[in-house]
């Protein structure tokens, strides 16, 4: 960075949490078109005279809030504070990054190292890995050439399902169940998003166990590429209204671009969501998408216990209670003992 001409530059660094610095920062982001979603992990702002001219933050493996004063944008200012945030995440064990952004930005953060992966009318999905999807997608289609070996999974139906499994409950294997007996392979995704009660390894560990007596039911990863509302930004967005269809969009697009055709998906399986208006707005548009992509959507009814749709939040509410009789009957037993065994019951 060529600070030789930028007057009394200053640098600060760290967990923002100061309102002060919050509405600083929030007038800089909105002076230059951006929203300010709340605190980040990590930011950085560059001052001179006092005065914000610049500022990004990282926020798990998204870099984000990546501002700079139009004044200052000759300097390097946007390849000096990417640096300090990939240094930073680096250094917290995040090597892969992730960046969105609009469109109309991709020249700018091709300069600085980052690789598109998709692009969508509102929004460019990048990495900063150059063949970080393809090696993905390439794994996922080695490891199921494998597994059909291994196991003798004749032709026919290849099923797929998406869940985040917070906990892994028995709506989720009731659902799975279906999509085993209907398809010669199912491949079952569970999202990677660390934002919830149980980590994405233990979650991944719960559907495994779970499901190990499906023998034509092969558990992945999603590896941050299935993108979780959770950690979807709407920082550069022009109308925040439309941050959850625009997610959406950008999710189904991935799918069917890579893990459709890869994989040979000929099926996608759903389950009905009685409480949240969001995935039914996402069950929608995969209707209707998948559809033209020649994906049949089967959307199953959720499963029933006494009564009412059994929905992992409610496991969750049960679990903060400290009410574990409750759990009993919604969860398999791998995953009651697991709640049991690993503390849960305590956070």
């Amino acid at each position: 960075m060529d600070t030789n001409n930028i007057a009394d530059m200053t640098e600060f660094s760290g967990y923002l949490a100061s309102p002060h610095w919050e509405s600083r920062v929030s007038d800089f982001l909105n002076e230059r078109g951006l929203h300010y979603e709340g605190p980040a992990e990590f930011m950085i702002c560059l001052l001179s005279h006092g005065r914000i001219i610049g500022t990004g933050a990282a926020d798990g493996n998204v870099i984000k809030y990546l501002a700079v004063h139009p004044s200052y944008r000759q300097y390097g200012i946007a390849s000096h504070i990417v640096s300090e945030l990939v240094t930073y995440a680096y250094t917290n064990g995040q090597e892969h990054l992730f960046l969105f952004t609009n469109p109309k930005n991709r020249a700018v953060f091709v300069d600085i190292g980052f690789y598109p992966i998709l692009q969508t009318d509102d929004v460019l999905f990048m990495e900063n890995r150059k063949q970080g999807l393809q090696g993905y997608v390439d794994f996922l289609r080695s490891e199921t050439e494998r597994f059909i070996k291994e196991r003798a999974i004749g032709e026919g139906a290849v099923g797929s399902i998406v869940a985040n499994c917070n906990p892994f409950t028995n709506g989720h294997r009731y659902l799975i169940e279906r999509a085993s007996k209907e398809c010669s392979l199912v491949h079952l995704f569970v999202v990677s998003s660390e934002k919830s009660l149980f980590s994405a390894k233990d979650r991944y560990e719960m559907v495994k166990e779970g499901v190990s007596s499906l023998r034509n039911v092969m558990v992945h990863k999603t590896e941050d590429y299935l993108v979780s509302p959770a950690t979807f930004p709407s920082y550069f967005l022009d109308d925040i209204d439309r941050a959850e269809q625009i997610n959406c969009n950008l999710d189904i697009a991935l799918f069917m671009r890579f893990f459709v055709p890869e994989l040979g998906i000929s099926k996608r399986y759903l389950g009905t969501e009685p409480y949240s208006h969001v995935t039914n707005a996402y069950n929608a548009a995969l209707q209707r998408t998948l559809k033209k992509a020649g994906v049949e959507v089967i959307e199953i009814e959720r499963k029933n216990c006494n009564g009412k749709p059994i929905s992992a939040s409610l496991v969750r509410e049960y679990i903060h209670a400290g009410n574990m009789q409750a759990i009993l009957p919604l969860v398999p037993a791998s995953t009651y003992e697991f709640i049991v065994h690993h503390s849960i019951l305590n956070q």
